[in-house]
């Protein structure tokens, strides 16, 4: 019988590779290469062996005379950027995942793996994903953030530069104002009476760190974290048409006169560059919190409390002496885990907030479990929660089950929540409440939180991502992007179905969440009708939950998902594809994290 060739016995090999015979696979690869000499695959093969085996500088040997021999095979690159990775060894990994990527171009995740290990060289193991960090921002300003013009430019005729003094401001600031103005004027619209720029900060040796892109003007984000200090522009003809006063030299008077002058209505943008560099943070005092409190007063807010809270505000509104009544509208189909979980969040948060009053609803959508039916019946006979169950035992359709249960409840209030989402011991129903009674506010949300503490939803962006997107999603709750934004007081366009609270007259008025829509995109029709007719949606600070996400239903194998977004899409093409003011200008809207837009084209994950 005449002796296996070398490419028999590389295919005796695979195939015992395949089946799990690891030991007879490498006798087998071995044998190939004595047989026959270099041999791209085997050697592959064996690095893949010597990998499993812990001998990871084996592996990598093997897997680099494997490209050596065979480039165009793909797979040992990739085994040898992955390798390398394991290293921290960014920059070898990028080129193997470049290779591996020029040689598969039929996988296209192995070029995203590429941009991002091309992102980690560049950043020395920095990820952008994390929020901004400072190597990562040093690479912004010395490649990417756009130069200022050489020398000093003086302001347009006719504005005035209110600034903190030690401050350092862009040079070409009057540049970027005239080609504001000019892009403005080309498109007819009318000139701004206010304009304001991002921020970072500025260490002693000059080096620039911790910006804040500033997103477009959003009141309560405004409010909860005041951004004119550092800069402002204001046109001088809009101020005297409107009788105000010059602005003051001492800082707080001044803080007071800007908040006077916001009252007068002006057209407010963001320019969106750095324009502005602060020595130190500008922590908040009684004195401001009480000027803005005054403010607010003036325009008819009932507030509790504005208080100093480090670099922002922490604001909160007082609710009606007679408590109100928030029905509370749970969904469900069995997984009583789940259920009782999320009714015990409620009766803690209940516990937390007496300026409330709770009338709690569980829809229960065809629920078969005996243990589905003894948790309901204790909690209907739980003291002071009064349980009420709605049975509708149907197709699952989330919009037409909160729509029924808002019909039949009696609240002031409704909160709809998903029984994924699971309360904690605060007064998490009060503050909710106390937004939601507010005449311009439409829907109000929660942070939420993954089981390992990052954020799942803090607020909804329209233009951001795929479409519809959940900012910061992913970073940890205590993340510095924007501020901090996701921790205070903030306006968004839209929030999530999963925790969302509002009038119940206004929810009935508006039509309620619309059925054609029986999974996905629910909230974000509400939402969008609620803003179309000049309400706003927000996040107050202090409402954090944990939400389970997708644990009754595989989001990837939804049926409804694709003619949902389709729907979505036809009904509101304007407003998904317009920007809004919620996001900054100067952040990627292809990314969650709030990078600067110039990374986009590097592909950098």
């Amino acid at each position: 019988m005449a002796a296996a060739s070398a490419e028999e016995l590389y295919q005796q090999g695979r195939e015992a590779f395949e089946r799990g015979e690891a030991e007879g696979a490498e006798g087998l690869f071995w044998a190939c290469l004595a047989s026959g000499g270099p041999h791209g695959a085997a050697l592959h093969y064996l690095g893949l062996l010597r990998r499993r085996q812990g001998r990871a500088a084996e592996a990598l040997a093997l897997q680099r005379a494997s490209g050596r021999v065979h480039p165009q095979l793909g797979w040992n690159w990739l085994a040898a950027a992955e390798l390398l990775e394991g290293q921290g060894r960014w920059g070898a990994a990028a080129d193997a995942f470049r290779r591996a990527a020029l040689a598969l171009p039929g996988e296209p995740w192995v070029w995203l793996r590429w941009k991002e290990l091309e992102g980690l060289a560049a950043l020395r193991g920095e990820r952008l994903a994390t929020g901004l960090p400072p190597r990562a921002y040093r690479l912004w300003q010395r490649r990417l953030e756009p130069r200022p013009a050489p020398g000093f430019t003086a302001l347009p005729a006719g504005w005035r530069l209110l600034r903190d003094p030690h401050c350092q401001l862009r040079p070409d600031l009057g540049k970027q104002l005239a080609m504001l103005l000019a892009a403005d004027g080309a498109q007819g619209a009318p000139p701004p009476d206010l304009v304001y720029g991002d921020e970072d900060r500025l260490e002693a040796g000059g080096r620039r760190w911790d910006p804040w892109f500033k997103p477009g003007w959003v009141p309560e984000s405004f409010w909860a974290t005041p951004w004119l200090d550092s800069h402002s522009l204001w046109r001088e003809a809009w101020l005297e048409a409107n009788g105000l006063p010059p602005p003051p030299l001492d800082p707080v008077q001044r803080f007071a006169w800007q908040l006077q002058a916001l009252e007068a209505g002006p057209r407010i943008v963001a320019l969106p560059r750095i324009l502005a560099h602060r020595p130190r943070p500008l922590v908040e005092t009684h004195e401001r919190a009480a000027a803005m409190a005054a403010h607010l007063q003036r325009q008819g807010e009932r507030l509790l409390l504005v208080a100093p809270d480090g670099e922002g505000l922490r604001l909160q509104w007082a609710l009606p002496a007679a408590p109100p009544l928030i029905s509370v509208v749970v969904p469900t189909r069995d997984r009583p885990d789940l259920l009782a979980r999320c009714l015990e969040g409620l009766r803690r948060g209940a516990a937390a907030s007496p300026q409330v009053r709770l009338e709690p609803w569980v829809v229960d959508n065809g629920s078969r479990l005996q243990a589905t039916a003894d948790l309901l019946q204790r909690w209907q006979q739980q003291p002071g929660l009064r349980l009420q169950v709605l049975p509708r035992d149907e197709p699952f359709n989330w919009s037409r089950l909160n729509n029924a249960a808002a019909r039949v409840a009696r609240g002031e209030l409704l909160l709809c929540l998903n029984n994924d989402v699971m309360g904690p011991p605060t007064p998490w129903l009060q503050r909710l409440a106390a937004q939601a009674l507010r005449p311009a506010v439409g829907a109000v949300g929660a942070v939420l939180l993954h089981a390992d503490g990052t954020i799942q939803h803090a607020g909804v962006v329209t233009g951001l991502g795929s479409g519809c997107e959940h900012p910061y999603r992913h970073l940890p709750e205590q993340h510095g992007v924007h501020r901090g934004r996701s921790r205070r007081l903030t306006g968004w366009g839209l929030v999530t179905g999963a925790c969302l609270m509002l009038r119940r007259q206004l929810f009935l008025a508006s039509g309620g969440f619309d059925p054609a829509f029986p999974v996905e995109y629910n909230d974000v029709d509400l939402c969008l009708r609620l803003g179309a007719a000049g309400y706003r949606q927000l996040v107050p600070d202090g409402v954090v939950l944990r939400h389970d996400e997708a644990s009754t239903r595989d989001v990837k194998r939804s049926a409804t998902a694709l003619p949902a977004r389709q729907r979505i899409a036809q009904r509101w093409p304007q407003a998904l594809a317009g920007e809004g003011p919620w996001w900054p200008a100067a952040s990627s809207r292809q990314h969650l994290d709030g990078r600067p837009r110039e990374f986009d084209p590097l592909g950098w994950t």
